[in-house]
């Protein structure tokens, strides 16, 4: 878990060295993402994005979690849960 946070936080301070060297480059991030193009550009990539989601990758991707993914999950919830219900029930 501790290994979790330290990159968590490694991502954060990553974050905000860009930021501040952007700005210290005189970059206005408000001015960039607020411009018509930038937006025509996200937009563009989103529609690329969910057309391969659409067209591509869902059906694979449902076969894989439905087969793979969804069963490992349920067990391991379900021997969660058995856990909780060990420890509801053990005497005190």
């Amino acid at each position: 878990m501790k290994t979790l946070n330290k990159g968590f936080m490694g991502i954060i301070v990553l974050i905000i060295i860009a930021i501040l060297l952007l700005s210290y480059l005189n970059f206005d991030l408000k001015k960039i993402f607020s411009s018509e193009a930038v937006k025509n550009n996200f937009a563009f990539a989103w529609e690329m994005i969910t057309y391969a989601w659409d067209n591509f990758l869902s059906k694979p991707w449902s076969f894989i979690w439905e087969n793979a993914f969804k069963p490992v999950f349920n067990m391991m919830w379900n021997g969660f849960l058995a856990g909780l219900e060990g420890i509801k029930n053990s005497p005190k």
